[in-house]
């Protein structure tokens, strides 16, 4: 979701730190960060307006040449539908566009929003979790930005259209669901698993619906996942904080043994830190969650060469052991 600042996001970073014992942050020492040149008024500005180059160039290439569709395929200069069709660029936009002072943009976009038929999915299914971060993301991003209405309205219909996901016998979370029936779906992975980070990305999206109506059925079926991970802490034989990244949705078995912090595990870790930003460091489950996932990961993830401990990597752990690997998306 979009409303987490970054200042309040590294302050909370910072405080679950300073909780973990002196040993284990200096397990891995990092060479000292220069200072920074002061930077003055006139460079700020000077960045900021090549990053809004950099985003009209490409935000001009997908409404002149794909307008609508979900994508812009950028060498071609055609459409492309991974998102159902709803126009994902624009709505993934709109908290930019805002930002940015682009109200012109900002009041096109928002009547293709209007105009949005979430039920027309191109007779694919749906998957809940790109579902629910680009789209419902974007929209309440838009709505806690401009105070308007719509984004408000249409991301409620869309998380009601996503309430049969949770309906397992754990209350974890589906990773599709047909919207023509209503009928939720299960992965193409073993036993029809489902994915860490996806069962973990819902929370706050679903949880700030509930604040923002009152309504707090969305909260407390997203909050479902929080509670079965949080309840595995007696019996877990894992690292505490650190999960395998797919669950069988049916009885709440781990299919395999790999932990990562990439893909297919980055969100989860991710989203535990800004709902506790989200509960205004209040929720003692989250930071519970959060500080213990950080510790196990400084204990059992970093990971340096040899003769090069000044290189620090996260790694996996599969069956207990490290496994070298880093991916892209452990940059949470």
């Amino acid at each position: 979701m979009r409303g987490t600042t970054f200042p309040l996001l590294l302050s909370t970073l910072c405080h679950l730190s300073l909780a973990i014992p002196w040993s284990a942050q200096n397990q891995h020492p990092f060479a000292p960060v220069p200072k920074s040149p002061e930077i003055t008024g006139t460079v700020t500005s000077e960045r900021q307006d090549a990053v809004k180059e950099a985003f009209l160039f490409a935000w001009n290439g997908y409404k002149n040449y794909s307008w609508g569709a979900d994508e812009n395929r950028p060498v071609s200069n055609t459409p492309s539908n991974s998102r159902n069709g709803w126009g994902a660029t624009i709505v993934d936009s709109l908290d930019t566009l805002w930002l940015m002072g682009l109200q012109d943009d900002f009041a096109l976009a928002r009547k293709h929003v209007a105009k949005i038929n979430w039920r027309d999915t191109r007779k694919n299914l749906v998957d809940a979790f790109e579902t629910n971060i680009r789209y419902i993301g974007g929209l309440l991003g838009a709505y806690d930005l401009s105070g308007d209405h719509l984004f408000l309205d249409k991301a409620i219909e869309l998380a009601d259209l996503l309430l049969p996901i949770f309906d397992s016998p754990t209350g974890l979370p589906y990773q599709f669901i047909d919207f023509s029936s209503g009928q939720p779906v299960k992965s193409g992975y073993p036993r029809g698993a489902s994915i860490l980070a996806e069962i973990g990305s819902f929370q706050l999206e679903f949880t700030h619906i509930s604040q923002l109506t009152g309504n707090w059925t969305y909260h407390h079926k997203a909050q479902r996942a929080n509670d079965f991970f949080d309840g595995l802490r007696r019996t877990h034989q894992y690292p505490p904080g650190l999960f395998p990244i797919l669950v069988d949705i049916d009885n709440g078995e781990f299919t395999t043994t790999q932990i990562t912090y990439g893909g297919l595990g980055d969100s989860f870790y991710e989203y535990l830190i800004k709902q506790f930003i989200l509960s205004d460091g209040t929720n003692d489950q989250l930071h519970r969650l959060s500080l213990e996932s950080v510790q196990s990961l400084e204990k059992y993830l970093l990971s340096s060469p040899v003769n090069r401990t000044d290189l620090v990597f996260l790694a996996q752990l599969v069956d207990g052991k490290q496994r070298n690997g880093m991916d892209e998306l452990v940059c949470l």
